[in-house]
């Protein structure tokens, strides 16, 4: 459809195509940071002369630096919807003072309604809202943001105790030590960003969850329950956001296809580690599809009464661009796909789930093993 075609006012431009955008753009922010700590690091618990345990800090900087600036966007994305509600005026002063910039194309001038030059006069808005509305616009502090939404509307937006003590850490992070190593207060805050990052880990540790996965230790069980928070809270503000968008009947909340934001989004998992686990799944499974037979022989050959598991009939259409650039969707699905096939036989999903996880469990101990005796 060309632009000549839809007929939109500057107010539905900004809030459909340019929070629109921000929107994967937070998606992709939340994945990457959450993927720079899928790694083999090790993490363990602080003991009582408070040794900090070692973690790069470059992880834990991608990570703390990410989600803080991602959340802290999605917030002030839901603040504009709302102060669109309760001060339409303002916000009209307010994206007149801030002109939107359009490349030009042969058909954009008429994208916008005609009487909009009119209504749209170049005026100054940089006063339009209040003291507190302009310092919420412009805080990086994901606490006081959540806050003022709830006082707007208090049902819009209910986070969990777990959900807001991430968000401080993200606070915490971004108001001490963004720019820590270049102005450090003293000789102990150079690994700031590790010590927060391992604080959440270890508070995720203490989280009661059942998880469906396997889960091979301590540090995985944190990032499974972190995950769960992080979901969440990426959920509630993705399901607010569109709510508000679909009432001005416009479409903020569409992604780019096949995108990582897609995934973060629209994850219908439990935890947000679980994405990046079934990515593993899908190598591995890679990895002993082509190896069975030297993995079989090797095996057999040291524990004779071990049953092999027969690799999964793969579909490897997408195998290209799976071990190029390190992640294909499609593939991973077809993986997926694959494994509830060979467990169709279990009626009941939870044991089918589990039949999963058991065969998970031994792929990887197998993998584990043969890698030990090669060596």
């Amino acid at each position: 459809m060309k632009a000549s075609e839809i007929k939109m006012t500057p107010i539905e431009y900004f809030f459909n195509i340019y929070l629109g955008r921000e929107v994967g753009v937070c998606g992709e922010l939340i994945y990457k940071g959450f993927g720079s700590i899928e790694n083999n690091e090790p993490v363990i618990e602080k003991q009582k002369e408070k040794n900090l345990t070692y973690l790069n800090e470059a992880y834990a900087f991608s990570f703390l630096v990410n989600n803080s600036v991602a959340f802290e966007r999605l917030e002030k994305i839901i603040v504009l919807f709302l102060l669109r509600k309760t001060k339409p005026r303002e916000i009209e002063k307010f994206l007149i003072s801030q002109p939107i910039k359009i490349e030009s194309t042969d058909d954009i001038d008429d994208l916008f309604s005609d009487d909009d030059d009119a209504l749209y006069s170049n005026t100054d808005g940089s006063a339009s809202f209040n003291k507190k509305e302009r310092e919420i616009l412009t805080t990086h502090s994901n606490t006081a943001i959540t806050n003022f939404i709830q006082k707007i509307d208090s049902h819009i937006l209910d986070l969990t105790k777990n959900e807001k003590k991430l968000l401080s850490c993200f606070d915490e992070f971004y108001k001490s030590f963004r720019y820590g190593r270049f102005h450090p207060k003293n000789i102990d805050s150079y690994n700031k960003d590790s010590a927060i990052l391992n604080d959440i880990l270890v508070y995720c540790l203490k989280i009661n969850t059942h998880p469906t996965i396997p889960i091979y230790d301590r540090k995985e069980h944190a990032l499974y329950n972190l995950g769960i928070c992080i979901n969440n809270l990426s959920h509630k503000y993705y399901t607010v956001i569109a709510e508000l968008a679909s009432e001005m009947n416009i479409f903020t909340y569409e992604l780019h296809d096949a995108s990582d934001a897609q995934l973060v989004f629209w994850n219908n998992e439990c935890s947000l580690h679980d994405i990046f686990f079934q990515n593993r799944i899908a190598r591995e499974e890679l990895f002993y599809y082509f190896s069975y037979d030297e993995i079989k022989k090797i095996i057999k050959k040291i524990f004779p009464e071990w049953e092999i598991p027969l690799p999964l009939g793969l579909i490897l259409d997408n195998v290209v661009d799976f071990l190029t650039y390190g992640n294909n969707q499609s593939f991973v699905d077809s993986v997926n796909e694959s494994l509830e096939d060979w467990a169709e036989a279990c009626k009941d999903s939870a044991a089918s789930k589990q039949k999963i996880k058991k065969r998970e469990e031994e792929i990887h101990a197998l993998i584990s093993h043969f890698q030990e005796l090669r060596e």
